[in-house]
């Protein structure tokens, strides 16, 4: 079964996303995420950063919400207005197009956890569980206090047990 979790790092203005992205994994593998360690024993069978979650930030964020909602839209569309085959297929195609724009594997798994990104997650995934680095401590995304905004970085695992 696949499972959502988050990890949070002190932010380094000076590292890329995708750095965090291999810090983040590195800290978990070396922590026993899958093995021994401060999980001991595992915590899983194995982990990705991102995996099938790696578009969520995309979708929480700014920019990245206008295409959900567009490609929602356009998916919909279809059911109101009487299409032609033709018109149809393009307009699927132009939907995939825009979600691949999302769901692209260069998508980074971090991001600087922000007021407004927590207020989401807290409304989105409240039960998801945080693995706080700073503190060593497993805590639920509804337990993370606004302290954490604008000098943490949040990354997605997707884990396997």
């Amino acid at each position: 079964m696949h499972t959502l979790m988050y990890v949070l790092r002190d932010y380094d203005p000076s590292e890329t996303m995708k750095e965090v992205d291999s810090n983040v994994e590195q800290t978990l593998l070396d922590e026993g995420f899958v093995g021994e360690g401060y999980f001991s024993g595992g915590y899983c069978d194995w982990f990705e950063t991102g995996g099938r979650w790696r578009s969520r930030f995309t979708e929480y964020k700014l920019w990245g919400k206008p295409i959900w909602d567009k490609a929602r839209e356009m998916l919909e569309y279809p059911k109101e207005k009487q299409l032609s085959h033709l018109e149809t297929e393009l307009l699927e195609k132009t939907v995939d197009k825009l979600i691949e724009v999302i769901k692209t594997e260069t998508t980074p798994a971090s991001t600087v956890l922000t007021n407004e990104l927590l207020k989401t997650l807290k409304e989105q995934d409240p039960d998801a569980e945080v693995f706080v680095l700073q503190e060593c401590d497993m805590q639920t995304i509804s337990s993370l206090s606004e302290d954490w905004c604008d000098k943490s970085t949040i990354t997605i695992i997707d884990y396997h047990n």
